[in-house]
């Protein structure tokens, strides 16, 4: 099976055959406001229906923009995702995981993960639910 990947300029994004969307910064990255509307945007296009668990690997991440941040967190991202785990492992990652998860505040389940086995794991928790 092929799966859709949508690239921008510092990710790629897809969805999992488990139903967890999944985003990979690129090593180095520097992500910027237009950067961040670009990547919500991705996000949107694989959840247009329902909400969906999301994990960012953000391991190699350089550093993010206030305003990036800010507009990830916002309730603009709330259609698309019902949680998020961020995979952290560099200190710049994890001081970055822990500015969007302690600062910034988004409005649904978040947690960091140093470990992608209990990422999915919690967000399978997560899935969106058959009404039948």
């Amino acid at each position: 099976m092929t799966e859709k990947i949508i690239e921008t300029r510092v990710s790629k994004t897809w969805l999992g055959d488990d139903g967890i969307l999944r985003e990979s910064l690129f090593r180095g990255a520097g992500v910027t406001l237009d950067d961040m509307k670009e990547i919500i945007a991705a996000q949107f296009e694989f959840t247009k229906e329902k909400k969906v668990p999301l994990l960012v690997d953000m391991r190699t991440i350089k550093s993010t923009t206030r305003d990036a941040r800010v507009y990830a967190s916002s309730e603009k991202t709330e259609d698309a995702v019902s949680a998020v785990a961020l995979l952290v492992s560099s200190p710049v990652s994890k001081v970055l995981g822990n500015f969007f998860i302690g600062v910034n505040k988004p409005p649904y389940p978040r947690k960091l993960f140093t470990s992608e086995t209990n990422a999915v794991e919690w967000l399978k928790k997560f899935l969106p639910r058959d009404p039948g």
